[in-house]
């Protein structure tokens, strides 16, 4: 068998190459980003709010409080998962690294 078909036959059984992931780790990054943003908000407003609010002013924004506190919550969480994905991607591309390494020792041959 010629290099060139055996390389083709190599390329035919190739696993799978992840898509880029690059995209995937910007988003998640500016994602965190904008969660530690409003969580370092959120601190900071909690430890002004006995200097300048009354105790209604208060007890409204313990409940908005709450509120983002969850959605921050939420986008961790959707973090984790996003994370998850990319841990698959990366599986993907060892195991189609190794393929590639060996395909082309068993060439060399």
């Amino acid at each position: 068998m010629t290099p060139a078909a055996r390389f083709a036959a190599f390329r035919a059984a190739a696993p799978r190459v992840p898509p880029e992931t690059c995209p995937d780790v910007d988003k998640l990054q500016m994602s965190l980003s904008a969660i530690d943003g409003d969580l370092g908000r959120i601190r900071e407003e909690m430890g002004l709010c006995g200097q300048r609010a009354s105790k209604a002013d208060l007890l409204g924004r313990i409940g908005e409080w709450e509120e983002e506190l969850l959605d921050a919550e939420a986008g961790l969480a959707g973090a984790g998962l996003r994370l998850e994905e990319l841990r698959k991607a990366n599986e993907q591309l060892r195991e189609s690294s190794l393929y590639w390494r060996q395909a082309a020792e068993r060439l060399g041959r």
